[in-house]
């Protein structure tokens, strides 16, 4: 089972990550991370979606519900939560341009979105073949 307390450290250790990286100039240059933390980002909602459905009142609507529905919707929470990611950067570099230019949060073309939203939805399935070979 896993917990929220969990789930919170690992989003705070991913931004942490996310800061590191700002800080040591990884995002210029040769090391290219921001495809690893959207994956990492895309694990960490997939593993709060199955949180969620462990929730007493997730079991009361869905009951048990089947290996096909519980892969299917994390893969699904995965992309939405990418969106609504790619939906924050924008507005963000809209409306305080200069916060997201120096914390790095912007997506510059149609192509880094849609690639950020690919690779959040790999860590989805990532969990779901994960978690697929653990039960």
């Amino acid at each position: 089972m896993i917990r929220l307390r969990t789930l919170i450290i690992l989003t705070v250790l991913l931004t942490a990550l996310h800061l590191l990286a700002i800080v040591l100039g990884l995002y210029k240059g040769r090391v290219w991370v921001d495809i690893p933390l959207h994956i990492i980002g895309g694990a960490l909602l997939g593993l709060f979606w199955i949180w969620a459905l462990g929730r007493p009142s997730a079991r009361e609507s869905f009951g048990s519900p089947s290996r096909l529905f519980v892969g299917l919707s994390i893969a699904g929470f995965a992309l939405f939560g990418s969106f609504l990611w790619e939906v924050w950067e924008f507005l963000f570099s809209i409306f305080a341009p200069e916060p997201a230019l120096f914390l790095k949060i912007y997506s510059f073309t149609v192509s880094d979105v849609l690639s950020d939203m690919f690779f959040g939805i790999v860590g989805g399935l990532a969990v779901v073949i994960f978690f697929n070979k653990r039960s």
